[in-house]
């Protein structure tokens, strides 16, 4: 799972580092300085496998195209890989004395290089810029949100990268070596339901607090985002505090559809362990983002409502402000006639979206607003036994 460590130490300055690199996507760096700092030379013994490697302006090592624009392996950055095969990288040279390395972070992202020797709590790490970050991130999409107090990193690992958001610039200084830092006691409990998605390098994370349930969960219900075609992006379980879902973008660089578009709008399931049915999370507005996909941005849903799938529900669209398209959920109790219906202010109707007999269960409808004018609007679910009205606004 990425996992990597120290080896074997040769004396008090050298070290050999090594490093399990999963397949797909993931974030390297060493801590150690090799006598040949060479990129290609130091990742020479797993060529094989390197589907391609970036630095963090870009630059690519791309073997099958005999690509190289990294040039020197830069101590401080951490690269990312995307890997055939999992496999083992061994790298030794002198320790990184981290005390005196800095580690340089501009406003907004940056590819950082983790340079200490032992695995370590990621805040105790990173204390010292926490004031001035906004998000960092493992290449799992994990974080660690200093705003909100929340880890699900755990430690940050020898061997690892991250990818770290600052709200202004500083400067990283990693605790000596010598220091003894206490290592984080998180343990992650892993999806079992919610688990076909792929890494695919690059995600948004979705959070949803303590203070948005209207049903709160019980620890180990998982946490599914979809896209609208019902293909799972990402997933966390619930552990009694803030969850944060990393959600995956589509791999522009794969020959399928394996993740999120941008703009594209995404729907939020939990899984209750307890029945072993899905409920539906319409979000009635968000604190931060819209219901839609952007690549290493944040949303963070403001109030939701659980939909039960077994009665009848109209849920919100999402997004909502809409501008090209929205996607309306909604679920029967039992097979009905359903029509659903839009309106303008002034009560004339302006489209049906559905008139049909539906069977018992979840479902949903693309709303497409390409025809309507800026302005609010209402859609209404009947069928013999329930209606239920919502707004949405159009921004054009």
């Amino acid at each position: 799972n990425g996992a990597s460590g120290i080896t074997k130490l040769q004396s008090d300055t050298w070290a050999v580092l090594a490093i399990n690199i999963p397949q797909n996507w993931s974030l390297v760096s060493l801590n150690v300085i090799p006598d040949d700092m060479l990129f290609e030379n130091i990742v020479a013994p797993i060529v094989a496998d390197i589907l391609i490697a970036k630095s963090e302006t870009g630059a690519s090592f791309w073997p099958v195209f005999g690509v190289n624009q990294i040039g020197t392996w830069i101590t401080e950055e951490a690269y990312r890989f995307n890997m055939a095969n999992p496999v083992s990288l061994t790298v030794e040279g002198d320790k990184v004395d981290p005390t005196i390395t800095p580690v340089t972070l501009p406003i907004n992202w940056s590819l950082i290089a983790y340079l200490r020797q032992d695995a370590a709590n990621a805040p105790a790490m990173v204390a010292s810029i926490a004031s001035n970050m906004n998000m960092m991130k493992n290449y799992k999409g994990w974080v660690y949100w200093p705003l909100f107090g929340f880890n699900s990193i755990g430690n940050m690992n020898p061997g690892e990268g991250y990818l770290v958001k600052m709200n202004s610039s500083d400067v990283l200084y990693y605790p000596d070596n010598a220091v003894n830092v206490a290592k984080s006691g998180l343990v992650r409990q892993e999806s079992a339901n919610y688990t076909n998605f792929r890494n695919t390098g690059s995600n948004m994370s979705v959070a949803i607090p303590m203070s948005a349930w209207d049903k709160t969960p019980q620890a180990g219900d998982e946490i599914g985002v979809f896209t609208t075609s019902g293909m799972l992006v990402g997933s966390a379980v619930y552990n009694n505090d803030l969850i944060v879902v990393p959600v995956w973008a589509n791999d522009k660089l794969s020959n399928k559809v394996d993740g999120m578009n941008e703009s594209e709008a995404f729907i939020i399931k939990v899984w209750n362990n307890e029945t072993g049915k899905e409920e539906i999370l319409d979000i009635n507005f968000w604190e931060m983002g819209d219901g839609t996909f952007t690549a290493e941005e944040m949303a963070m849903a403001g109030k939701l409502t659980t939909l039960n799938v077994n009665e009848n529900t109209l849920g919100v669209a999402m997004p909502n402000p809409v501008r090209t398209e929205s996607v309306i959920n909604f679920s029967l109790a039992f097979e009905a006639d359903v029509t659903i219906t839009v309106y303008n202010v002034l009560g004339e109707m302006m489209e049906v979206l559905v008139s049909e007999n539906k069977p018992a269960g979840k479902h949903q409808i693309t709303f497409n607003a390409d025809k309507y004018a800026t302005g609010a609007y209402f859609y209404k679910m009947e069928t013999s036994e329930f209606s239920a009205t919502k707004q949405m606004n159009i921004i054009k």
